[in-house]
């Protein structure tokens, strides 16, 4: 009887892993992007079609420009099985982020120099790109 109950016997079940910080992780990443786009949002609201609504719209083009680059290049990154060279890892989403920064801030440039409703896009733009990174990561998070 007990080796006809060690042959159909199941193996050992795995142990489970300690509890990781996931839950702070979410919170963080959820809290500051959320506090850049409740940031940035307020200052839109109190700089309206005043002259000081433009440097808001380039610094928030600059920093979800930046913040996009990265993110693209850490994601493809991310998806390839041989990494490369620890300098490529790096430069990688340093450079995208650098171009991401400079695209993001020509545009937003461009697009609030007259105050009025390109202005006030530019700002809905720079908000919901700092929202959907957030997500982004997320859900990048979530995938790990």
């Amino acid at each position: 009887m007990i080796c006809a109950l060690t042959a159909r016997a199941e193996p050992e079940p795995r142990h489970m892993s300690p509890p990781t910080n996931r839950f702070w992780h979410a919170m963080l990443i959820g809290a500051v992007g959320l506090g850049l786009a409740g940031g940035y949002t307020a200052g839109a609201f109190l700089t309206g079609d005043h002259p000081s609504g433009q440097p808001l719209a380039i610094t928030g083009g600059v920093l979800s420009g930046g913040l996009v680059g990265a993110t693209l290049a850490l994601g493809l990154g991310a998806q390839r099985d041989d990494p490369g060279s620890l300098a490529g890892y790096i430069l990688r989403p340093v450079i995208c982020g650098v171009v991401g920064a400079v695209v993001g801030g020509l545009l937003t440039g461009l697009g609030s120099r007259e105050p009025g409703t390109l202005r006030t896009v530019t700002h809905v733009v720079v908000v919901s790109l700092l929202i959907g990174e957030t997500v982004v990561l997320e859900i990048a998070r979530l995938a790990r």
